[in-house]
């Protein structure tokens, strides 16, 4: 009885480190954006930020919760880059001429996280493995006039 049993053991506590080193790899991943307005660092709550994965083709609007939070599930494929841009608010950061969106690593969000450069204010963030803090400011007058 106690080859038999050891002989069952080995087997199965190698299948379960399989499922759970696979499973946990396999699992989605999230990301966090925390909004803040630049200026005085104040959660933006409300706000749709407008995210692409990659080579996505259409954005997913995302909407952040009272404390600026929005999530977003990466799933489980690899990831190379986040692109993000605001809804009703303008990023801290310029962004490249030809794209409204800012450009992140997700591996490096993922794995220490990221702040955005502010250039609104002398705000900074300091951001946890997985969360994305991103500076934004209220559209001017003549902004809101032109959207």
């Amino acid at each position: 009885m106690g080859q038999l049993s050891r002989g069952f053991l080995r087997p199965l506590i190698a299948t379960l480190f399989v499922v759970l080193v696979v499973g946990t790899t396999l699992r989605a991943q999230e990301i966090r954006i925390r909004v803040l307005d630049g200026r005085n660092g104040h959660p933006i709550g409300n706000e749709r930020v407008n995210v692409l994965f990659d080579a996505e083709r259409s954005a997913r609007l995302v909407s952040t919760d009272r404390s600026g939070v929005a999530v977003v599930n990466v799933g489980s494929e690899q990831v190379d880059q986040i692109r993000i841009t605001g809804d009703n608010y303008l990023p801290c950061q310029p962004h490249p001429k030809d794209s409204p969106f800012l450009s992140y690593s997700a591996k490096e969000v993922l794995r220490s996280g990221v702040a955005s450069l502010n250039l609104c204010g002398k705000i900074e963030g300091s951001p946890k493995p997985g969360e994305l803090i991103f500076f934004v400011r209220p559209r001017s007058f003549l902004e809101r006039l032109r959207q």
